[in-house]
């Protein structure tokens, strides 16, 4: 496949996801909005991925130590990760499971730029405290 061949196709799916994140700014509350872009990248995510690879909305992950993550907007984990909880479509997954990590924003600032890069570094997820 040629260098042109491949951005027409990039082109043309960049288009697709642009058309479907347009008709998200239809809704009026801004959460839902924010969840139907979320569901566009793990869907696009989805078609791309290697069959060992499943990309889940909504999840938060959980160290060994028993660090948890705060809520991740999409995350890549083995296909074959213990479905430790599934709750109302939300998962917890072992950190030991994820391949990668997304989070969606309608406009990227600093400050969410920074506080996205948080969630990724190792070692950094807090530890919960006993209620």
């Amino acid at each position: 496949m040629s260098q042109d061949a491949l951005g027409i196709i990039l082109r043309s799916v960049a288009k697709r996801m642009r058309a479907d994140f347009e008709q998200s700014k239809a809704f009026s509350h801004n959460g839902e909005a924010g969840t139907s872009r979320e569901v566009l990248v793990r869907n696009f995510l989805s078609s791309c991925l290697p069959a060992h690879v499943q990309a889940i909305h909504n999840a938060e992950i959980v160290a060994r130590d028993g660090g948890v993550s705060r809520q991740c907007d999409v995350v890549d984990v083995n296909r074959e990760t213990p479905p430790l909880t599934s709750l109302d479509g939300y998962r917890v997954i072992p950190n030991e499971c994820v391949y990668g990590l997304v989070e969606v924003k309608t406009n990227l600032t600093h400050k969410d730029l920074l506080d996205s890069c948080e969630k990724i570094v190792p070692g950094t997820f807090p530890t919960r405290t006993k209620r």
